[in-house]
């Protein structure tokens, strides 16, 4: 994993190697939460383990805690600029690959989801939006956009705070959500919430579908809110 062999990955999973697996060491690690914290980032690596049914809501339990791996991304990202590009690349495939991101940052460490998922994804959000702030503004925003296509209505505190981080991306938020979602947009976000482990590896797994149907799958043609409001 440290030295990028994303082929080595592929070769252990033909031959069984389970991708959920967590370690029996004190805190436990997954191979998807292992990707996200080597010093030595690979987007080949991640895509290689995501592919082969990384579980975005299950494989990156700790046996004391958990955190969504955009989250503990975000903080590699703030750390270390010189790899700017790789982590750039690494945030967009977990943001494609995560079948509901919204649900997943409101996960508790139980592996249930919040009671209080507002509270949740409030704190979870300013905490990722402040590290990324300085040298990562395109990916803030795809994540804004990603939990807005997954159902993200922010509203109160939230909304003021979103407002005063990137007004852009805001009035981006306003105008899609003051608008009847489209029939293009419900059916992503429909598909995205029924495929197994993630979207890659279910994507994977579907045979016959067109490049630009998974292009709009994966996000891939999501322009950015700066170009909406133009």
């Amino acid at each position: 994993m440290e030295k990028g062999y994303a082929d080595a990955i592929y070769e252990l999973l033909s031959q069984g190697a389970k991708v959920n697996i967590v370690s029996e060491c004190k805190l436990g690690i997954s191979p998807l939460l292992l990707a996200i914290q080597c010093e030595t980032p690979s987007p080949q690596c991640l895509r290689a383990l995501l592919i082969g049914g990384a579980d975005m809501h299950k494989s990156w339990i700790w046996k004391c805690t958990q955190t969504p791996p955009v989250d503990i991304l975000s903080h590699k990202m703030s750390v270390d600029v010189d790899n700017r590009d790789i982590w750039c690349e690494m945030f967009t495939v977990l943001l494609q690959a995560d079948c509901d991101v919204l649900k997943t940052l409101t996960l508790m460490p139980s592996g249930q989801q919040t009671k209080v998922p507002d509270i949740r994804i409030y704190y979870a959000l300013k905490e990722i939006l402040k590290r990324l702030r300085k040298d990562y503004q395109t990916q803030a925003q795809e994540l804004l956009m990603a939990l807005v296509a997954h159902g993200y209505r922010p509203y109160g505190d939230q909304a003021k705070f979103l407002e005063n981080y990137d007004l852009a991306t805001y009035g981006w938020i306003r105008l899609y959500t003051s608008q009847p979602v489209s029939l293009k947009d419900l059916c992503v976000k429909i598909v995205r919430k029924s495929m197994k482990y993630n979207v890659m590896y279910a994507l994977n797994n579907l045979k016959g579908l067109t490049p630009p149907i998974k292009d709009d799958i994966l996000f891939n043609d999501t322009p950015q809110p700066c170009l909406i409001l133009l």
